[in-house]
């Protein structure tokens, strides 16, 4: 059963940057460690914010991860994925609100304990919906993804 999943950015930014080689990193630390039934790697489109890339996101934190190299791969597969901790100094800063909740984007937010679950979601406002068709930042199917993982998430809790 897959627990989590790994989105890496394939887009042109981010490839130039190395994400090819980040996801193969993942794949084979992955299966180094046994987790190819429980952890499903996949690469997207371009997330909107090059700069920052390599971007990838964990899900079901939603842990956004920049600037990502090959040397902090094995770190995010043993802490983040097999332990349960968030490699919080890896995570795009913004991202991360001063309790330590992972803000997903303006108008959802998934608090975790940056170490174990149980997962909140706090409900959209009107405003907030607002927010994200003034300015999505990732495209529709990026968004559709994310709004169904905070479905089934809100569901379990």
């Amino acid at each position: 059963m897959i627990r989590a999943q790994v989105l890496v950015c394939g887009g042109t930014g981010c490839t130039s940057s190395g994400s090819n080689k980040i996801q193969e990193a993942f794949q084979e630390n992955i299966a180094a460690f046994g987790l190819e039934n429980e952890v499903k790697i996949v690469q997207t489109g371009c997330f909107g914010l090059c700069a920052l890339g390599p971007i990838m996101i964990v899900y079901p934190e939603g842990a956004f991860y920049s600037c990502m190299t090959e040397e902090n791969v094995p770190r995010v597969v043993k802490e983040h994925l097999i332990e349960g901790k968030v490699c919080t100094d890896l995570l795009y800063k913004e991202t991360v609100a001063e309790d330590g909740s992972i803000a997903v984007h303006k108008a959802y937010t998934v608090r975790a304990s940056l170490s174990k679950v149980p997962v909140e979601i706090e409900p959209a406002t009107a405003e907030a919906e607002a927010v994200i068709e003034d300015r999505i930042m990732v495209s529709m199917a990026q968004r559709t993804y994310i709004e169904t993982q905070l479905r089934a998430l809100s569901a379990r809790a």
